[in-house]
């Protein structure tokens, strides 16, 4: 099963970590991104320690990568020393279309 939760550390959050048996963490690879993850991170440790002892994190996924930039590069690099948590497959690539398409919906 896979329980996806909004991107802040609310309640919903927080009872979705405390029923999970695992975390895969999405990241754009971008500085506030970073910010989330370490942010995520430490409330992993915390539901860890206080509802669900046996959560695990099982990876970080780079989303929204932009290989023109040196920025999303060097945010790439930085991700598994940072944190100690591994990065899964490929980035996702940055993509134009799909910030475009809600504009489309309505079009024939």
């Amino acid at each position: 099963m896979l329980i996806d939760c909004p991107p802040s550390l609310g309640v919903l959050t927080i009872n979705g970590l405390t029923a999970a048996g695992e975390v895969l963490v999405p990241l754009q690879c971008e500085t506030l991104g970073h910010r989330g993850v370490g942010q995520l991170l430490e409330t992993i440790a915390d539901v860890r320690s206080f509802t669900n002892p046996d959560l695990a994190v099982r990876g970080l996924v780079a989303t929204m990568f932009d290989r023109r930039t040196r920025h999303s590069q060097e945010m790439l690099a930085d991700l598994e020393g940072r944190y100690g948590v591994p990065v899964l497959g490929e980035p996702i690539p940055k993509s134009v279309r799909f910030a475009e398409a809600p504009g489309r919906a309505g079009r024939s």
